[in-house]
């Protein structure tokens, strides 16, 4: 049996190759290859999600070789079932855990035919990426965000990490390269030698930078490690339309101009009009001009939203107080 090991870099299309073949699951079993996942829950539910891979990291060389006898079972169980004789597990995590997840990888070695796959960005495009990813999406660090300069030298070990990938691991492992002109799903694809659909939409595209903004301000009130997700859940709605552009607002609704022209088609009609009831109202000489200047309307649709932020700021104090006052006169 075959098992390609996806293990990294963060922020080189992981996201976009791991939904890609999460939605082609029927389409790899049909060429005899099975996904097993992104997590060690296939090993124990306990290991699932972002802290199971810190946990098992941590395990211990035995339990790291146990591990990797209960994914061999568990990819022979998949052959016996369905006839796939290759595998693929990624997570990207892995690849910050070089020094302890050796006892797991040298034991799937001697068991299957085993190949890894490491994807490498530039360093000058990475760092800023990364940055945005574990600095201000994923709050990683106690403490308020600290600033690009001096977060970016914490993240420059990963690059020599690739060294020692290399070193230990180098008779297994494949480096690919990680470019933006790149279809990294088809590159995996063609790496693993397999079919894999394209993907309509990437995963994970860069946030505007006002959202971005948003979300670190909301981080640095919390003082530990912040997860996406509590952003996402309380600020921003998972179901929310695209925040328009303030300029194709004001151009929607309230861009007067050329009214003239609208009114021309119903020239005649509309001085009969005036004509049948002795009123001139055609003759008007105001304008009503063009688009108000978009710098200007929205440095004052910041006033109104901080004047609404505040008065909500009052009412929330004063509801704070009424639940308080409840809460007292239950607990007596």
């Amino acid at each position: 049996m075959k098992l390609f090991l996806h293990v990294g870099m963060g922020k080189t299309g992981t996201s976009s190759i791991q939904n890609a073949l999460k939605s082609a699951e029927t389409v790899l079993n049909e060429q005899g290859v099975h996904y097993l996942g992104m997590w060690f829950d296939i090993v124990d539910p306990k290991y699932k999600g972002i802290q199971g891979v810190r946990d098992i990291m941590v395990s211990g060389e035995e339990n790291l070789q146990a591990a990797a006898d209960v994914i061999v079972q568990r990819m022979e169980q998949v052959k016996a079932k369905t006839g796939c004789e290759t595998f693929i597990f990624s997570n990207e995590d892995l690849f910050g855990h070089v020094v302890r997840v050796g006892p797991l990888i040298r034991a799937l070695a001697a068991k299957v035919d085993l190949t890894l796959i490491l994807y490498v960005r530039d360093i000058q495009s990475w760092l800023p990426s990364a940055y945005v990813q574990w600095a201000i999406r994923h709050k990683e660090l106690p403490g308020p965000i600290r600033p690009f300069r001096e977060e970016a030298l914490r993240w420059m070990p990963h690059y020599r990490a690739l060294s020692v990938w290399q070193r230990e691991f180098g008779e297994y492992l494949k480096f690919r390269k990680f470019d933006k002109g790149v279809d990294v799903v088809e590159d995996f694809a063609a790496t693993v030698g397999v079919n894999i659909p394209k993907l309509e939409k990437r995963m994970l595209e860069r946030a505007e930078n006002a959202e971005l903004l948003l979300r670190a301000l909301y981080n640095n009130r919390f003082p530990g490690e912040v997860f996406p997700g509590r952003f996402d859940n309380f600020v921003l709605s998972q179901a929310r339309q695209p925040v328009p552009e303030m300029r194709d607002v004001v151009g929607r609704y309230l861009d007067f101009d050329g009214v003239e022209k609208l009114i021309e088609p119903f020239g005649e009609e509309l001085k009969q009009v005036a004509a049948d009831i002795g009123l001139d109202f055609l003759g008007g000489t105001s304008k009503t001009g063009s688009a108000p200047d978009v710098d200007e309307l929205r440095n004052r649709v910041v006033d109104y939203l901080i004047d609404i932020v505040l008065s909500q700021s009052v009412q929330m104090q004063h509801i704070a107080r009424r639940i308080k006052t409840l809460e007292d006169k239950l607990a007596d």
